[in-house]
């Protein structure tokens, strides 16, 4: 079985949900969501249709590390009910995500609608892929194909959506425009 709240609830969680009286009401959510092992339709859409998305890993040596990742709207694809890839382009050079998946291929994934106040929360094992799967998945639009260093691919192993209490409103130039 694959739950995000089976992941995220270690002990020290629980723990703490039942000191703070929210245990019982997560409980009931996680026996509602059932198995998460793949994607519904709701949250395929939503995260192919974001232009950007946030991804922790953790270093060898246990600590955390963020990245945001951007690309056109729609450039993360879907693969499978269970999997999704990004084309990854050359950037800053540091492969510090690289490097930590090769000793912990476990990751986190926030994607987020700023101005629809919804935030999907992942968890993910990634794989890495050649340049070639990138070319033949149609990853990318071939003009960036030589940009592309290699394809990341995420197995997905659950999803919780995170309620919108303090998610800020934010919308992007494209996006003003379009309310005139």
């Amino acid at each position: 079985m694959s739950n995000f709240f089976d992941i995220a609830f270690t002990p020290t969680a629980l723990r703490h949900q039942e000191e703070m009286g929210s245990r019982e009401a997560y409980e009931r959510m996680r026996t509602r969501m059932g198995d998460q092992a793949e994607l519904s339709p709701r949250e395929a859409e939503f995260i192919t249709q974001r232009d950007s998305f946030y991804l922790a890993t953790v270093t060898a040596d246990g600590w955390p590390y963020v990245q945001h990742r951007g690309g056109p709207k729609g450039f993360v694809k879907l693969l499978s009910p269970s999997s999704f890839a990004i084309a990854d382009m050359s950037g800053n050079r540091q492969y510090v995500t690289l490097g930590n998946t090769d000793a912990n291929p476990r990751a986190s994934l926030f994607f987020m609608d700023y101005p629809g106040r919804r935030r999907l929360k992942l968890f993910a094992e990634i794989e890495i892929a050649d340049r070639d799967f990138a070319a033949r998945e149609e990853l990318v639009e071939p003009a960036l194909m030589d940009k592309v260093e290699r394809a990341t691919i995420f197995h997905l192993r659950g999803f919780d959506w995170n309620c919108p209490k303090y998610i800020t409103p934010r919308w992007t130039r494209e996006e003003l425009a379009e309310f005139g």
